[in-house]
C-alpha cells in the first residue's frame, strides 16, 4: 500500500474519476436512487482507498462532495435534467431569508419541504417517500452554522446547520466550528449529549434527540429557537413562553411545524465527568437497576 502523501492522493483522485463520473451520471438520471447508488459504488472506492493510502479518503470525499453539490444542487437552486428550481434541487441557504423565501416557494408550487441533516437517520425512508418524492424540496442547513456565546451567562446562540461535533461525511464541518469544541474552548460544556456527535444541532433537537442518559436530555439546555413555520414567517419560541406546550412539540416535531433555524442553549460550566461500566442481565428481576422494559410479564 503506498504511503498517505500528495502522490498517494493525487493517485487516488486520477484512479477515482471515472467512478466520481459514472456515479455522477447516475444520479443525475435519478436523484432518488441516491442511497442505492452511494452503497453500489461504496466497496469499489473503499478498495481504491486502500491501495492508495488514507489520506486518499480525504481528498475522495471533497470529490464526492463537490459531484453531489454539482448533481443535486446549489443554494441558487440549480437543478438535475434542467428542472430549476423544483423539484429534485438540494438548497444550501445560508440565511433565515434564504429558508423564507424557499418555504414560500415550495407552498406556492404545492411542495413539501424537508431539511436534511447530518444523515443520522436512514435518508431512504426518512427523506424521500415513493408517493411524493417528486413533491419534495430538499434543503440542508450545512451552510448555515456557527455559534454566538455569552461568556457570563452561558448562553449560547447556535445556527442549526453547527454540528455538534465532526461530521467527517461533511467538508465544511470542522473540529473548530463545531459547538462542543468551541464552548469546550470558552469553559462551558452542554448537561447532556449522546455517544455520537456529528449531528447537526438543529437535527438533534428536531427529531427529538435525547442523548446518553435515562434521567437528562439534551432538551434540558435548550431555551428558546427560532423557527420558519409553514407560511415563510419567522417565530421565536421561549421556554418562558405563556405558550410553553407549542414550544416543547415545536422542538420535537421533526420539521412539521417549520424549519429550526436558531437554538439558544443554557450551558453549564465545563467539568470533568467520570463514569463506570458494569454488566448487568436486561432483567430487572436478575438484578438491573433500571426497568429497561416496563410493567410486562416474564412469565
Amino acid at each position: 500500500m503506498l504511503s498517505p502523501t500528495v502522490t498517494a492522493v493525487e493517485e487516488a483522485e486520477r484512479t477515482l474519476a471515472p467512478l466520481l463520473h459514472a456515479f455522477h451520471t447516475e444520479v443525475e438520471e435519478d436523484v432518488h436512487a441516491l442511497h442505492d447508488l452511494q452503497a453500489k459504488y461504496a466497496p469499489r472506492v473503499l478498495s481504491i482507498l486502500h491501495q492508495t493510502g488514507i489520506a486518499a479518503m480525504t481528498a475522495f470525499k471533497a470529490g464526492l462532495h463537490h459531484t453531489l453539490d454539482a448533481a443535486l444542487g446549489s443554494g441558487g437552486g440549480q437543478a438535475v435534467n434542467g428542472l430549476n428550481p423544483f423539484p429534485n434541487a438540494l438548497h444550501l441557504p445560508e440565511s433565515i431569508a434564504d429558508v423564507q423565501r424557499l418555504v414560500g416557494e415550495a407552498r406556492r408550487s404545492g411542495r413539501k419541504l424537508r431539511v436534511i441533516g447530518a444523515a443520522h437517520t436512514r435518508p431512504k425512508e426518512a427523506i424521500l417517500d415513493d408517493e411524493d418524492k417528486d413533491r419534495v424540496v430538499l434543503v440542508s442547513l450545512k451552510k448555515y452554522r456557527g455559534v454566538t456565546l455569552d461568556p457570563v451567562s452561558g448562553i449560547a446562540l447556535v445556527k442549526a446547520g453547527t454540528n455538534l461535533g465532526v461530521d467527517p461525511n461533511v467538508p465544511e464541518s470542522t473540529l473548530e466550528n463545531s459547538l462542543c469544541f468551541i464552548i469546550d474552548e470558552a469553559g462551558w460544556m452542554l448537561p447532556e449529549v449522546g455517544g455520537i456527535i456529528h449531528q447537526t444541532v438543529g437535527g438533534f433537537l428536531a427529531t427529538a434527540s435525547a442523548g446518553g442518559s435515562l434521567k437528562y436530555s439534551f432538551h434540558d439546555a435548550v431555551v428558546g429557537y427560532t423557527l420558519v413555520d409553514g407560511n415563510g414567517d419567522v417565530r421565536t419560541l421561549s421556554k418562558d413562553d405563556p405558550d410553553s406546550p407549542l414550544f416543547d412539540a415545536a422542538a420535537c416535531c421533526a420539521g412539521l411545524c417549520g424549519v429550526i433555524t436558531d437554538i439558544r442553549l443554557q450551558l453549564i460550566p465545563k467539568a470533568d465527568v467520570q463514569g463506570v461500566q458494569q454488566t448487568y442481565s436486561a432483567q430487572i428481576q436478575e438484578g438491573c437497576p433500571v426497568n429497561l422494559f416496563g410493567d410486562v410479564d416474564h412469565t
